[in-house]
């Protein structure tokens, strides 16, 4: 795991309070606000919403939560605008729909790419393993540089037949493009934050882990191992597999 930010996930109830917003700065560059719990209500049914934003010198990324009541339905949404120093950019979204049925688990995606002089690539995999289960992943990056966004929509089946009964999405934001101010510090920094859904007792169960901040190199190797193998998992990060301090740990201030 990288660098927690915040002593616990986003969802959790223990620690820090869910109902309060939070705010963190990394050096001159780069902050992370997290909203309180909002309660959203409609004729037809109740939910809960959180944002995120992460602010990383002029690059921007949104990633907002919202969970139906009874648990029975998820909403995630992700916006990110990647912006160079010559005019070129970056937008990307996403939006995931998750809803549960018969201990199953029933996800609708929607992803947008818009660029200028930059590029963007989406793959997808399908992995049978040993005993018959199967891992779907889709797999998006975004970026100009070593400024990038990448998301990976993971889907997990019992067998090929079978609806998935757990969906994990994983998201990445980083900035390494050892660009300076005149100050000469270095924007250097990787966050990330996984979603974990599953179907459990008739309902959705999610689990938030992060914002985590990371070495911008380890999640550069991160990226590059994901898209060459088409599979993915968080220790791909040798920050994350190895957690010991190199000189990229932390964002110079």
């Amino acid at each position: 795991m990288g660098n927690s930010i915040r002593r616990v996930g986003l969802l959790s109830t223990v620690g820090v309070g869910e109902d309060q917003p939070f705010y963190y700065q990394l050096g001159r560059k780069v902050s992370i606000y997290l909203s309180e719990r909002r309660f959203l209500e409609t004729p037809n049914k109740k939910s809960e919403e959180w944002t995120m934003l992460y602010t990383v010198d002029v690059s921007t990324c949104e990633l907002s939560l919202t969970k139906e009541d009874g648990g029975k339905g998820l909403r995630i949404k992700i916006q990110s605008e990647i912006r160079g120093k010559t005019g070129d950019f970056v937008l990307y979204g996403l939006d995931l729909n998750v809803t549960e049925s018969d201990g199953r688990v029933y996800p609708t995606t929607t992803t947008d790419f818009f660029e200028k002089n930059r590029r963007s690539m989406s793959d997808y995999s399908r992995h049978i393993h040993a005993g018959g289960s199967v891992t779907v992943s889709h797999l998006n990056f975004a970026g100009i540089g070593d400024r990038w966004n990448f998301t990976v929509l993971e889907h997990k089946k019992k067998n090929e037949k079978e609806e998935a009964h757990a969906v994990t999405l994983a998201h990445y934001f980083v900035s390494s493009d050892c660009m300076t101010d005149y100050s000469r510090n270095k924007t250097d920094v990787g966050l990330s934050v996984v979603v974990k859904i599953r179907a459990t007792n008739g309902k959705l169960d999610v689990t938030v882990e992060g914002p985590e901040q990371h070495p911008a190199l380890g999640l550069r190797y991160l990226l590059q191992e994901a898209m060459r193998t088409k599979i993915w998992k968080p220790t791909l990060c040798p920050h994350c597999q190895y957690p010991v301090p190199t000189q990229h740990d932390d964002l110079a201030v």
